[in-house]
């Protein structure tokens, strides 16, 4: 059996090919049991590849703004998707894709078309360029971005009923894709995943529209939007139903309007990388168990249909879970000691915001 070239384990499906594994069961795990290996490092040893990883498949970085132009960050990959805050201002939360190319970015915080500016940001070879806009290098403010490694130059795929243009990561469960809307119940796009995706975010690109969240297996027959506070709203005829490598859509304009490109993200979790989940509050001290450190962390406030109204959150390691910024908002960040990292996930203390006693919380988070 030929051995791969060494390298970051990040694309595995040639290992797959190699030892006859069914495409349906092509993750690290379902591999590992295949090939007779007693757990996925092993394997990825014996084929050359190094350990798993997860800050080359997303990181947060942290800088000044200084108002000038061609000013480069390296962070170690070449990221495919860059969402860019300024933490110490009322400004824009602006997001760019490898997909839809430099400079165009949409904004979480409202349901407006796409925006273009040569002054925002280029994404780059290990990195990111920025100009000096309002949305990502004004001095005197303090900014992040969160930055996903998905799969390089987007390629074309009609695996689906509509065809796509992605950039996608099996090994990482994570994907961008974009497709022109026919608002027909059942049509398909593909997303590049082995695996359904359990967190699923859609956005028409050109016209005005909300951009709506389906947690498909925590808060099935619902969605949410992620420029509101709103508490999911039921639906069973405007849900995405995911699969393996498929997601389907409704008729519905907001996912899949006619004639119209979409932006679409899929992520779902992967051992010892993310985790998409749900808890429940209790009003007191708890830990959630996400198998592994956690570096980011994003919370939905009111993760069930009647919980009533309650903001997104987003904490980071760069910044500290104690700084936390509401995407749904152009806020800057606000200081709350109620969450903490910890080696297996995340802790909480007794509070309102995100530990309510009996409310249902959301959340997507990665190591």
């Amino acid at each position: 059996m030929a051995v791969p070239s060494s390298g970051q384990l990040r694309e595995y499906a040639d290992i797959g090919t190699e030892i006859g594994v069914a495409q349906s069961n092509v993750s690290l795990r379902g591999m590992s049991q295949t090939a007779g290996f007693s757990a996925p490092d092993a394997m990825s040893e014996f084929y050359g590849y190094s350990s798993f990883d997860p800050t080359v498949n997303m990181t947060s970085v942290t800088w000044t703004g200084d108002t000038t132009s061609n000013r480069t960050f390296n962070i170690g990959f070449t990221p495919d998707f860059v969402w860019v805050k300024a933490v110490t201002a009322s400004i824009n939360n602006a997001y760019f894709d490898v997909v839809r190319g430099d400079y165009n970015f949409l904004v979480t915080n409202n349901n407006g078309s796409q925006q273009t500016s040569t002054n925002t940001l280029e994404i780059v070879n290990n990195g990111f360029t920025l100009g000096n806009s309002f949305e990502t290098n004004r001095a005197p403010y303090q900014y992040v971005a969160w930055c996903w490694k998905m799969g390089g130059t987007p390629e074309y795929n009609a695996g689906g009923t509509i065809p796509v243009m992605r950039s996608y990561n099996i090994a990482n469960g994570q994907s961008v894709l974009s497709f022109t809307g026919n608002q027909t119940a059942g049509a398909t796009v593909a997303t590049g995943l082995s695996q359904p995706a359990e967190l699923i975010i859609t956005k028409v690109i050109g016209q005005n529209s909300d951009h709506i969240v389906h947690f498909p297996s925590e808060s099935p027959n619902s969605y949410l939007i992620l420029n509101q506070n709103y508490a999911p709203i039921s639906s069973t005829t405007r849900t995405i139903t995911p699969s393996a490598w498929l997601n389907t859509l409704p008729n519905w304009g907001d996912v899949n309007r006619s004639g119209q490109l979409m932006i679409q993200f899929n992520f779902h979790s992967v051992a010892g990388y993310s985790k998409v989940g749900k808890y429940i509050g209790t009003g007191a001290n708890q830990s959630i168990n996400t198998g592994f450190p956690c570096r980011w962390l994003m919370i939905k406030s009111g993760g069930t249909v009647g919980d009533g109204v309650g903001d997104w959150h987003i904490m980071d390691s760069a910044r500290g879970p104690i700084s936390i910024l509401r995407p749904n908002g152009n806020y800057a960040q606000i200081y709350y000691s109620i969450v903490s990292f910890t080696s297996t996930g995340f802790s909480l203390i007794d509070g309102p915001s995100l530990n309510e006693s009996g409310k249902t919380f959301l959340y997507y988070a990665i190591a």
